[in-house]
């Protein structure tokens, strides 16, 4: 088992806590379940912070520097994202180099502030009702997480490895990507710097920190749909799964759980580890289910 905290999560482990032995067999199984935006923990998901005044100087000082060749790749991957999921946002094409974009940039309409936010704002409604999120973490050994989303210790914690290239890339730069979360008490809002953008998707305010996410974006429309009895809605993907590692069993799981989920281990996936978790002297320490 590896546990480490690089931006770049090619080659390294992510965690997902959960509760119920039904959600850890359909991890071990490959099936990723994909929420919605509005069912969430963190109200402020994908609401973009926007400051008048920082969107005003932002505007000013990209008219004054001009565009650069990293901008213009921004700028197409922001095209692609909104043709996706905002199409009727697009109204100008991207540039195809730096000379066009300058001069895009001196139409009198984005001197509109007012209107720049509420287009960004319809934008970022559109980007929640049509994605929905993989949350892992990238470390096992969380209090608060065991407590919150492995209920109480009762639950499970599954390893995953090779999950940046689990999912077909495309042109935006995050569907499909293994992507961290950044933590700041002053989110960088959405500017007219073209990668600001990608702030609705990556950035939290710091109390959630503790969770070291990682996520993968999806279109919902991408996804296998379940409907519940109650109507509500279930969005999955399915990946090889032999990208499972291991299966953790909380120290508080129930021996009949454990069984059974061993026993489905073996069945399906006999190279997944399982371990059995518990607290020593307020750290998580792993020890061979079999010991």
């Amino acid at each position: 088992m590896t546990q480490n905290d690089n931006t770049n999560c090619s080659g390294g482990s992510v965690f997902k806590f959960v509760s119920g032995v039904s959600a850890v067999e359909h991890l071990l199984c490959g099936r990723l379940k994909f929420t919605r935006i509005r069912d969430l923990n963190d109200p402020s998901e994908l609401l973009p912070t926007v400051d008048k005044q920082e969107l005003k100087e932002s505007l000013n000082a990209l008219r004054q520097r001009g565009h650069s060749q990293e901008d213009i790749v921004a700028l197409r991957q922001a095209e692609k994202l909104m043709s996706l999921l905002s199409p009727k946002e697009v109204v100008i094409s991207a540039p195809s180099d730096t000379i066009q974009a300058d001069n895009i940039l001196q139409y009198h309409i984005y001197d509109n502030i007012e209107y720049m936010i509420k287009k960004i704002g319809i934008t970022a409604e559109n980007f929640r009702n049509k994605i929905g999120l993989f949350c892992a973490s990238r470390t096992y050994d969380c209090l608060p997480m065991w407590a919150h989303y492995s209920n109480n210790a009762k639950g499970y914690v599954v390893e995953f490895a090779g999950l940046a290239d689990a999912f077909p890339k495309d042109d935006t730069g995050l569907i499909g990507e293994l992507l961290p979360v950044t933590y700041d008490r002053h989110i960088s809002g959405v500017t007219f710097d073209p990668q600001s953008y990608k702030s609705i998707f990556l950035a939290k305010y710091p109390d959630w920190s503790y969770e070291r996410e990682r996520r993968i974006i999806q279109p919902l429309n991408l996804c296998e749909t379940t409907t519940l009895p109650d109507r509500s809605e279930i969005y999955t993907r399915s990946i090889e799964k032999s990208r499972v590692r291991s299966l953790i069993f909380g120290w508080h799981s129930p021996n009949c759980e454990k069984e059974h989920l061993a026993s489905f281990v073996n069945s399906i996936n006999p190279t997944v580890k399982c371990y059995t978790a518990n607290v020593d002297m307020g750290s998580v320490v792993l020890s061979d289910l079999n010991r």
